[in-house]
């Protein structure tokens, strides 16, 4: 007697299937004018069984996601392949592959929660099957951001979403010394032998943003040397902006003077042009013996 039938789709397979069974009795017959003689007289059945397998909404898949590192004020920065092999379901589950969307959600749950602008956002590319991580740390922003991570699908069959499970990353600001500012002072004029020279030249000076208040402030300043001649002591800028100079008796003309700031931690400012002009002054005759 026939009590069940055991009925095993391939993997992942969605749709309708058959078979054809068939039934066969071992009965027998007893002809006429035989004397009661039997023979075997098998008789033979068949029908054929449709069986429709529903669809099951398989969770996503994906390799990843990767660790991030970049270098602060780099700007928006898109990581590529941050996540590879982002399927809806089993590569063989060919009715999820072809119809079903996916989003990642990214949530930050711990570190600097003020380093980025926004929340990270994965692209995901369906030719690839990767997906790239975009986002954009503030300026001047360092430090590590920890967050979780789902692929969820998105089904077009009415099958409930789902989900991989949580998984972590985390995007590191690697700090960089950010150079030196101030704001320059303008030409200077003097007379000549009008002695030595000491004036605020240099002011707001500054050796970076707040993680790098710590740092000091020095001022190089090169004079051409074809213009040395004109200085006894040649111009110098302090840690404070102050600037001064000798100029060298009877000397006059102008000089183009570099001037640069250098912070303690090697980073320098652009360079900025100081014009110092050395006027003539008419001096008084002196009397020679004949």
């Amino acid at each position: 007697m026939l009590v069940g039938l055991n009925y095993t789709p391939r993997e992942n397979f969605v749709g309708t299937d058959s078979f054809t069974y068939t039934v066969i009795d071992d009965g027998t017959t007893v002809e006429f004018g035989t004397g009661g003689l039997e023979v075997d007289d098998p008789r033979i059945a068949s029908n054929t069984v449709s069986i429709e397998v529903l669809p099951i909404n398989d969770p996503p898949q994906f390799s990843g996601p990767s660790n991030v590192t970049i270098d602060e004020d780099d700007g928006a920065v898109t990581i590529a392949d941050w996540a590879t092999n982002v399927f809806p379901g089993p590569p063989t589950a060919t009715d999820e592959i072809d119809n079903q969307g996916l989003e990642f959600t990214i949530t930050q749950i711990g570190g600097d929660f003020d380093m980025l602008v926004g929340t990270p956002v994965a692209v995901i590319d369906t030719d690839t099957h990767t997906a790239d991580l975009q986002f954009e740390a503030f300026a001047d922003a360092n430090g590590i951001a920890i967050f979780e991570t789902v692929l969820t699908d998105i089904p077009s069959d009415g099958t409930p979403a789902e989900s991989t499970n949580v998984r972590t990353f985390t995007i590191t600001v690697n700090s960089v010394n950010d150079p030196p500012t101030f704001t320059p002072g303008g030409p200077v004029v003097v007379d000549e032998d009008s002695g030595p020279y000491t004036q605020t030249w240099a002011t707001d000076i500054s050796p970076g943003p707040a993680d790098e208040a710590d740092q000091t402030v020095r001022f190089e300043v090169e004079t051409p040397t074809e213009s040395e001649h004109l200085f006894q002591q040649l111009p110098e800028i302090s840690d404070a902006g102050i600037l001064r100079f000798v100029s060298a008796p009877f000397a006059n003309g102008s000089v183009d003077l570099v001037v640069i700031a250098i912070d303690s931690g090697g980073a320098a400012s652009d360079s900025v042009v100081l014009t110092l002009t050395i006027t003539p002054v008419n001096n008084n005759p002196t009397a020679v013996t004949d």
